[in-house]
């Protein structure tokens, strides 16, 4: 190891102890552990490295780690104004120091960023654990489970059964992008509960629009806002299905960006158009977390379902086969049928020209099955009403899927 490299080195590992410690001098209730001795404690893991690789003494790491735990325990019965988190900083401050040495100087860097994150955001952290109860707790470690431990382990190839082909890790990768998208806004809705109609009828659409049009119809009684609470929800639901395909397949979603964009701009200047009577309404949704094991298991089946049939259609039907396949399946759900559209790209089954017209019209369908749930509960002057709110959206969407099979 050159001079420069070992200067530069120490350099980093005192910085980023320094970032960690610099949050921590800012913490009322301790002085102890601040910017100097986290910083301190980040050299000794980078020196323990260095000494361990130039003397060929890998016991130094032991050595030191041990005096180390030590000297936390040590401050930690000593002083009663140390927390465990600061202890736990100052620990993991040395293990920056260590990586730094042992490891692309990238890691480290990442690692201080995120721990000295998660210390400033204390308290939003502990907001967050008070929105959720003991049992949406209890599913989100569950569904953690899967995400963390199943996932990694399962097989990255494609498994072929007969005219049948699926790979388990991007299923699994499908079935956790949509919960967590799912969650995302259940989060926001218990946060932001206080807002607005249209910004609570938006995430609760976007966590399940199918779940919030009928509580919108028995809560509301006027008719201006069961128009504009479900048309806000189904505006919220098309871009859920736009997120779902930006982060499943990236040059996918530019293919379908510019259609999608222009009918969404549309709900966007039917929902502006409101008056302030509905901005001064504030409705009492509620909505149940769609972070449990139970829900994404009943999706990954519904996942595994409609693909079996999309692909069914696709080899005995061909192309007008996969067309049907696509716009029934998305009647029952869009978040699958596109999956299945990614996987099939990803698998060299399908073009990407054909993507993008498929995954248009799983949206349109999508767009369909919302009105036809509404006329299913529905008094009929309402249903014609939000038809005639989402022809036109039905329509942008129609011609750029027509354009895209080349008619």
């Amino acid at each position: 190891m050159t001079e420069l490299l070992f200067i530069q080195n120490i350099l980093i590992a005192l910085a980023l102890g320094a970032l960690i410690g610099l949050e921590r001098s800012f913490t009322k209730h301790q002085l102890l552990l601040g910017l100097r001795t986290m910083s301190l404690a980040s050299l000794t893991g980078a020196l323990a490295a260095f000494f361990s690789i130039e003397l060929q003494l890998p016991a130094l790491i032991y050595i030191s780690f041990a005096f180390l735990c030590i000297m936390a325990v040590l401050l930690y019965q000593k002083s009663n104004k140390i927390g465990v988190t600061t202890i736990a900083a100052f620990i993991l401050s040395y293990f920056i120091g260590l990586m730094i040495f042992l490891t692309n100087i990238i890691y480290p860097i990442f690692l201080a960023i995120i721990i000295t994150l998660i210390l400033v955001e204390r308290r939003p952290l502990h907001k967050f654990v008070k929105l959720l109860t003991r049992e949406e707790i209890i599913d989100l470690l569950e569904f953690a489970l899967i995400a963390f431990v199943v996932y990694p382990l399962l097989p990255p190839a494609d498994l072929t059964f007969g005219i049948f082909s699926l790979n388990l890790q991007f299923i699994f990768f499908v079935v956790i992008l949509v919960s967590l998208l799912s969650f995302a806004g259940f989060l926001f809705f218990r946060r932001l509960g206080k807002l607005g109609f249209l910004a609570i009828n938006f995430l609760s659409g976007f966590v399940n629009a199918n779940a919030s049009i009928p509580t919108i119809l028995e809560q509301f009684k006027k008719e201006r806002l069961w128009l504009t609470g479900i048309n806000t929800a189904i505006f919220a639901s098309i871009f859920r299905n736009l997120l779902i395909v930006f982060f499943l397949f990236q040059a996918l979603f530019f293919q379908i960006l510019l259609p999608v964009l222009v009918a969404l701009a549309y709900f966007v200047l039917i929902l502006l158009r409101e008056t302030s009577e509905i901005k001064s309404f504030k409705p009492k949704l509620d909505i149940k977390s769609p972070f449990s094991l139970r829900q994404a298991i009943e999706f990954g089946i519904l996942f595994f379902v409609l693909m079996f049939f999309i692909q069914a259609s696709q080899h005995y039907l061909a192309s007008n086969g996969l067309i049907v396949s696509i716009f029934l399946s998305s009647l029952v759900s869009s978040a699958a049928s596109i999956g299945t559209i990614a996987l099939l790209v990803d698998s060299g089954k399908l073009s990407m020209a054909n993507a993008t017209s498929l995954t248009l019209l799983a949206i349109i369908a999508s767009t369909i099955a919302k009105a036809g749930f509404v006329a299913f509960i529905a008094k009929k002057e309402l249903t014609l009403k939000v038809a005639k709110y989402l022809l036109p959206a039905i329509i942008i969407l129609l011609i750029a899927f027509l354009f895209s099979i080349g008619l």
